[in-house]
């Protein structure tokens, strides 16, 4: 994750990924310019014979290839130096690296664009959706509009009545957690929904 901090202890151009964790040969950041970084990510920096962004790519899509395939492990929990060091790498003329890294740059803002388009419109059918269910189930509908969506055998009544859940379920339980109450202490989160919470 990408955060602000007033120091720094880098300056130029450097690929970061992270050591260990979820993040192993999954994630990595192209940066050129002043940052600072957790002791847990490499750098990759002073490049020669390779442009940076190109090799940022090529990282990206291929290292976690190649490390799944050297690990006896199902999942890689940290990325070795090694693995690294003897990690091959297609190599040309800088100017080639540099229209293929200029051509990618564009086509995946274009595409990132298109994501953040269809992320709004899968919020406003969300947000559609969430008030027709509501507009169904928490409103009064008169027989017209029941008749929309009602089987023609159904009788419909005049109108909705308002009752309290209790008097329609004859059984509720309350999960619990050994860790909620350590948890609420800690960081002021609940582990889990109390009964009393619900109205």
């Amino acid at each position: 994750t990408i955060e602000r901090i007033s120091t720094y202890s880098f300056d130029g151009e450097a690929i970061l990924t992270a050591g260990d964790g979820v993040g192993v040969a999954r994630v990595f950041h192209y940066i050129n310019g002043k940052f600072d970084y957790h002791q847990r990510v490499y750098r990759l920096s002073n490049f020669r014979n390779v442009y940076g962004k190109f090799l940022y790519y090529f990282l990206k899509d291929n290292l976690r290839k190649e490390v799944m395939k050297i690990s006896v492990n199902t999942t890689v929990d940290s990325l070795r130096l090694p693995m690294f060091l003897n990690f091959p790498i297609p190599t040309n003329c800088l100017r080639e690296q540099q229209a293929v890294a200029n051509f990618l740059d564009k086509k995946c803002a274009q595409i990132d664009q298109y994501i953040t388009l269809k992320e709004k419109i899968i919020e406003l059918l969300k947000e559609k959706k969430a008030a027709f269910i509501n507009q169904i189930v928490a409103n009064n509908l008169n027989e017209q509009q029941l008749s929309q969506f009602m089987d023609e055998n159904i009788e419909t009544s005049d109108g909705w009545k308002s009752i309290k859940l209790k008097w329609l379920i004859n059984g509720i339980e309350q999960g619990w957690s050994p860790l909620a109450d350590d948890r609420l202490k800690e960081d002021n989160e609940w582990g889990v929904l109390k009964l009393n919470a619900i109205k």
